[in-house]
């Protein structure tokens, strides 16, 4: 059954374009009319159709494509403005736009002292940078990405935040549930998953068993499974994270390929800086921190049983090519001013506090 978008949305992103002249614009009449103002199926129109139906995130992408506009080439701007067309797909629109919104943070601030150069050449590799910025003698190599790129991930995260939400709605649950899914798990097993655990829920909740004191699991089909915790006082339980270890990897694990990726691009003895956007539903700043700096843990003193906070040397910057990440800033999508910094103090390049604080 083909799904469209219904009339009432088309109306509210024609609304929101009249309130952003540069967007209208820029993309003109004509395109927009074909590929936002159309009749279209859902699964077939442009991602940042439904960026448009959010006045607020709307007004965001004015607000950035004015000050590029503004402060960029001419060829540069309309090279990112092409792009934004040519990348209809959600993953590969959402990946492209912090850049935008990290460019256009920093062009904001460009003036005489403060120079914000887009796509520099960066010494000793053949591919351009994504930023570089030049203040007091001082110049810093900022990589932009996001923490998903795969359509796989993807497709898999987005059936979780569904099973996730899905199980979260069971009235009368008293459990902690976790729950995972593998590779084979595909949209049509949704439905049956979520009867499954209505199922146990209702076979467990007067009697609840654990086997050799582990958790209650039960198998999905080989595709995924899930587990009752313990029961809990109130009405109601709670979802929690994964349990397949075929799921990809742990999100810090997640975080920190793909920083060691951003790695590659960096130059070698200069003041680097990743970007990182974690605007998903299971990344959260201490992901960053312990994919960053290694995993928090507790070291015990088995004499006197007193016990020292200590992070494990499985972090990006106990890896000697961390050496060349100065910073790691972390932000979630549309908000790259209340963004997190994390300072490697081992980097061959430091970042003093008042340099630090320009970025």
């Amino acid at each position: 059954m083909r799904v469209f978008v219904e009339d009432n949305e088309i109306e509210r992103v024609k609304k929101n374009l009249e309130i952003t002249p540069t967007i209208s614009d820029t993309f003109g009449k004509a395109w927009i009319n074909d590929n936002f103002l159309n009749k279209e199926e859902r699964v077939k129109k442009h991602a940042m159709f439904w960026i448009f139906l959010d006045e607020s995130k709307c007004k965001k992408m004015e607000e950035w494509l004015s000050t590029l506009k503004a402060k960029l080439p001419e060829t540069k701007f309309i090279k990112i403005v092409n792009s934004l067309k040519e990348k209809r797909g959600g993953n590969e629109f959402y990946s492209f736009v912090p850049e935008i919104e990290v460019l256009s943070y920093y062009k904001k601030q460009e003036n005489d002292t403060f120079n914000v150069e887009y796509e520099p050449a960066i010494p000793g590799k053949t591919k351009v940078g994504d930023i570089k910025l030049a203040f007091d003698k001082t110049e810093v190599f900022i990589e932009i990405t996001r923490l998903f790129s795969s359509e796989e991930e993807a497709r898999i995260d987005k059936m979780l935040e569904t099973l996730r939400k899905k199980i979260d709605e069971i009235e009368k649950n008293p459990f902690i549930i976790t729950f995972g899914i593998r590779e084979n798990f595909v949209e049509p097993d949704i439905e049956p998953f979520v009867r499954l655990v209505n199922q146990k829920i209702d076979e467990q909740r007067d009697a609840f068993k654990k086997v050799d004191g582990e958790p209650f699991t039960v198998n999905f089909d080989g595709k995924g499974g899930f587990k009752f915790h313990e029961k809990l006082e109130h009405k109601k339980g709670y979802v929690g994270g994964m349990l397949s270890p075929v799921l990809m990897i742990e999100t810090a694990g997640r975080l920190k390929h793909k920083i060691l990726d951003e790695i590659e691009q960096l130059p070698e003895d200069q003041l680097n800086v990743i970007v990182l956007d974690i605007s998903h539903h299971f990344a959260h700043f201490d992901d960053i921190e312990d994919a960053f700096a290694g995993q928090e843990g507790l070291r015990i003193d088995v004499k006197t049983m007193e016990t020292t906070p200590v992070r494990y040397a499985n972090g990006v910057i106990q890896i000697d090519k961390g050496k060349r990440v100065s910073a790691l800033i972390g932000f979630k999508g549309f908000d790259y001013e209340n963004r997190k910094k994390y300072v490697n103090l081992s980097a061959t390049v430091q970042f003093t506090e008042e340099t630090l604080s320009k970025i």
